[in-house]
């Protein structure tokens, strides 16, 4: 073929012309998030020991631009930290109002229970997906944003307690059907009123199970990523989240050498029916009393290992006296 010249030409490298600005829709889409402006988009963090990649010029200012200003970092304060990122296209980056990271971190026993308020990436300190959309429905700019790593963050005129690995622990409104949810097909068939989403957070996410990855929760064994995003949100919004204070530690240990007093000093000594009234009210204290600062106060004391300690106590101390009982009771009656 030969070079296209001439009125033919230039009428087909038109069409060419038009057919590439119709058929991009990623323009398109930048374009309707640009018009908006008001769409947080997600960015995730991998995993690695990879070094860390240089960012392109634009992408470091656009990156730089929407991460935390005042974040203060103790020393030995814990945080997560990662080398590589899956960053949205430029194009998104510089349209969107916001952006924030979507990574989780599960506790011991698998159950996810915080929210990671902050991920540094190359000296830069994204806040999270649920932090950002919060900070935005309550039109608290990323300049009034402060955190102290492994102690507190401070969102505008509220302060949020964080733990030593700079988590917020998040307090669940609850699990599926906490939040109000439509399909996408009834969106794009009008049937759902737009005063529904007036004044309000609005997430976009898959529901399909074979597209999402389910998390394991205090509130749902499957909740959905959005459902979590939801309640982390609700969370911050409401101020209800849990707080850990730091003389947790302290009570925990002061449980522990009661516990074991009462054990080594007390059990032994009394009769079965006085140990066991005594052992059900302790128990029933420390569970009775941990649930009432959890559920009134918001406050966290793990009283996991003092009740343990007291219910294996009890029964080494029921089991030694009953085999003492039953050995002098076979010498009795062999004389």
């Amino acid at each position: 073929l030969g070079p296209v010249t001439g009125a033919d030409g230039e009428a087909f490298l038109a069409r060419i012309k038009e057919a590439e600005t119709r058929l991009d829709n990623d323009r398109t889409l930048a374009d309707a998030i640009r018009r908006s402006g008001k769409v947080v988009i997600p960015v995730f963090f991998k995993d690695s020991d990879l070094l860390p990649k240089d960012l392109e010029a634009d992408e470091n200012s656009l990156l730089a631009r929407q991460s935390l200003q005042f974040v203060n970092v103790p020393s030995g304060a814990g945080y997560p930290r990662s080398a590589e990122a899956s960053l949205p296209i430029p194009g998104y980056l510089e349209a969107a109002m916001g952006l924030g990271h979507v990574n989780t971190g599960p506790d011991f026993d698998g159950t996810i229970r915080c929210d990671r308020v902050a991920y540094e990436y190359q000296g830069l300190f994204v806040p999270s997906y649920p932090l950002r959309l919060a900070a935005a429905g309550l039109n608290v700019p990323l300049s009034q944003i402060k955190a102290e790593l492994g102690s507190g963050l401070t969102l505008g005129n509220r302060t949020l307690p964080l733990n030593r690995s700079s988590e917020l622990r998040v307090s669940f409104k609850g699990g599926e059907g906490a939040f109000s949810t439509c399909s996408f097909y009834d969106l794009v068939n009008d049937k759902v009123q737009p005063a529904l989403f007036r004044n309000k957070i609005v997430l976009v996410s898959p529901s399909a199970s074979g597209i999402q990855s389910p998390m394991v929760t205090p509130a749902s064994i499957s909740m959905s990523p959005a459902d979590f995003t939801a309640n982390t949100i609700w969370s911050i919004t409401s101020n209800r989240v849990i707080r850990e204070p730091g003389w947790s530690y302290i009570v925990v240990l002061a449980l522990l050498l009661v516990t074991g007093g009462v054990i080594t000093f007390v059990f032994p000594k009394i009769k079965a029916m006085p140990a066991s009234l005594l052992f059900i009210g302790f128990l029933t204290l420390l569970i009775a009393g941990s649930s009432w600062l959890f559920t009134a106060r918001g406050l966290w004391i793990p009283v996991t290992y003092p009740a343990l300690l007291l219910v294996i106590g009890y029964i080494g101390v029921t089991s030694v006296r009953f085999f003492i009982t039953e050995a002098g009771k076979e010498k009795v009656e062999g004389e």
